[in-house]
């Protein structure tokens, strides 16, 4: 993890919890986890020393080890503090959180299985405050985590965009996937600026993100004044593939822009089963543009249920429709004759 070393020490991991949800958290039972902010404390001692632990929980791990992993399912990471040092602090620092402002022990014994700590979790009804823990624990304590990095990322794509440096924003937008949902205040703020640079921009880097309120970014933009933008969103929806975009990209069929309208068609056509019924449906659409592009992506899907709507598109009074669906048909095999020689 950039900006933290690979040295033994010790951690609070803070944690935002959107909406209150029940976890299973291996042998310690099920447990509601209220929405709100939390504060885990661990430590590194092993091979990578904090670089390597924090990784490995941003990471959200499919192989379930430690209690924090289990956690990872419903709470998105917002923050680290960390110090380095050698010495046993995860109690010290699990008794300083629990007597800051705000603070409540949640799921007894979690990440406490091997000392006399009643938790290391802690909720907090907002965010906790670094400087008044650093202050508690009577240590330095530093925070890297993706404040810094987003102001990072921030930096870097304006100076790209003002000298047009495109290679540059593009690879400062890649960079800001790993954060996760951490990112989208950031984004989202960019997504609602006058300057259409940077609402672009920060498209391209909500489908670097790509987690589900990436995605609803992603379809909200979808609806942005400048088909360069709705353009970006269609090719990041494309790339993500997730069935919850059907019904918008179908609606984007009769986009203003016949080039986000081809767009939405090719993104629909990649997502594939989950939008045919949607695409059958769009056939018979008043909007010439729309049977079109259901045409279209249709005849990339070769659905065996689209068959009798292709058919019917064959009468279709658009050139455009009729073609493409010809194409699927053919394609499928429908209509073709063989004669045996004589």
């Amino acid at each position: 993890m950039e900006g933290v070393p690979g040295l033994p020490g010790t951690y609070v991991l803070v944690l935002v919890v959107e909406n209150g949800q029940r976890v299973r958290v291996g042998r310690l039972g099920e447990f509601r986890v209220p929405p709100g902010w939390l504060a885990y404390v661990g430590s590194a001692r092993g091979p990578g020393g904090l670089a390597a632990r924090l990784a490995r929980h941003l990471r959200h791990p499919k192989t379930l080890v430690w209690h924090i992993d289990f956690l990872r399912a419903v709470a998105q990471p917002v923050d680290v503090w960390w110090a380095t040092g050698t010495d046993r602090r995860e109690c010290l620092w699990a008794a300083a959180l629990a007597q800051m402002p705000g603070a409540s022990r949640l799921i007894p014994r979690f990440g406490a299985s091997d000392c006399r700590c009643p938790t290391h979790l802690f909720h907090f009804p907002g965010p906790p405050d670094r400087e008044e823990f650093a202050r508690r624990v009577g240590e330095g304590v530093m925070a890297n985590f993706p404040e810094s990095k987003m102001r990072d990322f921030l930096h870097t794509l304006e100076e790209a965009i003002a000298n047009g440096d495109d290679l540059r924003a593009e690879e400062a937008a890649r960079s800001v996937g790993p954060l996760g949902d951490a990112a989208l205040p950031a984004l989202t703020e960019w997504q609602a600026s006058p300057d259409r640079d940077r609402r672009w921009w920060a498209v391209r880097a909500l489908a670097a993100v790509g987690t589900p309120r990436a995605v609803a970014a992603l379809i909200a933009a979808l609806e942005d004044p400048d088909p360069d933008v709705r353009a970006c969103a269609v090719v990041g929806l494309a790339s993500l593939r997730p069935s919850e975009a059907v019904e918008p990209l179908v609606s984007h069929l009769s986009d203003p822009s016949a080039y986000v309208a081809r767009l939405a068609a090719d993104a629909l056509a990649r997502i594939g089963t989950p939008a045919v019924p949607a695409l059958i449906v769009a056939l018979g659409d008043e909007n010439v543009a729309a049977r079109a592009g259901a045409a279209r992506a249709l005849c990339a899907i070769r659905p065996q249920e689209a068959i009798p709507a292709l058919c019917a598109a064959l009468d279709d009074p658009s050139a455009l429709v009729t073609y493409y669906a010809e194409e699927a048909l053919e394609q499928m095999g429908v209509g073709m004759v063989f004669f045996s020689p004589d």
